[in-house]
């Protein structure tokens, strides 16, 4: 974007993740804490040893009763986090034709699934009528529309661990068009479940628990044993930059540019030259019109698996060279990976750390552990501080999706 009359703000953060919300998740990244715990009895049945759950999520501080029960969780956790993402950018009570909703996830209602299909099998004539407005993953954008009142665009798309970072870019692009004054982009998962797990688990992607489950996701360590699952959602305000300075709204970053590729390789593993995410960084470059040396650190997706993390690696090399300058930070050491959410907790790490000039570590990660293939300027040990003009944010997802966002300061 050229014109500075249409530069785009984020000007609002809402957050429900194992750790919090947007404050303590991020005062907890910053403090080194983790949000990873063992798995209970009936994911471990399927082979899951650590997950990072929102147990601290309280449905009811949000939803009344009858609204919850007509929303499966992920639903629960994007109307949460729109709430509190509304209320951060100081527009309580916005509503109408003004307001867009952009919210992807990964696995819709999943676990709501899982509960429904033995009774459904058993007394096909007792399905609740609710099920499929329950289930129906579009629910993770319409229903923060109908809780506040947004009747301008609203989109529900499934763009699996990418969904994150490609919904913000798909919410800057409505409000490129003109097609809303402010938009709710983010996306959202509720998908801990013995179905996808027991999957994941028999695909040997998921790391084991260890002495210390709280420290069982190493991105980019070597011996690194696979992910950890995790849920919740981030969400977030955009609007362009001269409406946020007219109302006199904080400016947290600017959303310069985003940018998508496919794989086009296989179903589940990344390319392994990183080919789709190289790509996707540098159309996002290329959308804010900016060069690979104007951008400071990388929010990385770093999975914990082997072959995830060797093929951002390698993207990271073919888009800013054989020894990139950017510091990187990895934040499911910490957060886990949220499946559908885990782009946008990227974002959330991206846009605070813009705003507070400050890059969280990457959790347990220390020089002498870091694979020699991955050896990049990590962020190890304590927070960093020091100047941020602008941040990437890489996610890719199963099947070959892959996206990509730039954000700078506010100026």
């Amino acid at each position: 974007m050229t014109d500075a009359d249409a530069t785009v703000a984020l000007t609002g953060i809402g957050a429900i993740t194992p750790l919090g919300d947007a404050a303590a998740t991020w005062s907890g990244l910053l403090a080194g804490g983790s949000g990873l715990v063992a798995a209970p009895a009936h994911l471990r049945r399927a082979g899951c040893q650590v997950v990072g759950p929102a147990d601290w999520f309280d449905v009811g501080a949000f939803l009344g009763r009858n609204e919850a029960r007509r929303m499966g969780r992920f639903s629960q956790f994007s109307v949460a986090a729109a709430g509190l993402a509304l209320a951060d950018a100081g527009l309580e009570g916005y509503t109408g034709d003004g307001l867009g909703v952009v919210v992807h996830t990964g696995a819709g209602g999943l676990i709501e699934a899982e509960a429904a299909a033995g009774p459904a099998e058993a007394r096909p004539t007792r399905v609740s009528p609710l099920f499929t407005p329950v289930y129906g993953p579009n629910m993770a954008a319409c229903q923060p529309s109908i809780v506040f009142g947004a009747t301008g665009p609203v989109l529900g798309g499934v763009g699996a661990c990418a969904a994150g970072v490609q919904a913000v870019i798909d919410g800057l692009r409505v409000l490129q068009r003109g097609d809303a004054e402010v938009v709710l982009a983010g996306a959202t998962d509720g998908a801990l479940s013995p179905l996808i797990l027991g999957s994941l688990a028999n695909a040997g992607a998921l790391a084991p628990a260890g002495d210390d489950p709280a420290s069982a996701c190493r991105p980019y360590a070597l011996g690194r044993a696979g992910m950890v699952a995790s849920e919740g959602a981030a969400v977030f305000v955009l609007e362009r930059l001269d409406r946020a300075r007219r109302r006199g709204a904080r400016v947290l970053a600017v959303v310069a540019g985003g940018g998508s590729a496919g794989d086009a390789y296989h179903l589940a593993a990344p390319h392994p030259e990183g080919r789709g995410a190289a790509s996707a960084m540098r159309r996002a470059l290329a959308d804010a019109g900016a060069v690979p040396d104007e951008v400071d650190a990388l929010v990385a997706h770093a999975t914990a698996t082997v072959a995830g993390d060797l093929s951002e690696a390698r993207a990271l090399r073919a888009v800013f060279g054989a020894a990139p300058a950017l510091a990187v930070t990895a934040p499911k050491a910490a957060l886990g990976h949220g499946l559908g959410a885990a782009g946008a907790f990227g974002v959330l790490v991206a846009a605070l750390a813009l705003h507070h000039q400050i890059l969280p570590a990457t959790r347990g990660l220390t020089a002498g552990a870091v694979d020699p293939e991955c050896a990049f300027d990590h962020v190890l040990g304590a927070p960093r501080a020091g100047v941020l003009r602008s941040v990437m944010v890489n996610a890719a997802g199963f099947g070959g999706q892959n996206a990509a966002l730039l954000l700078r300061a506010a100026p």
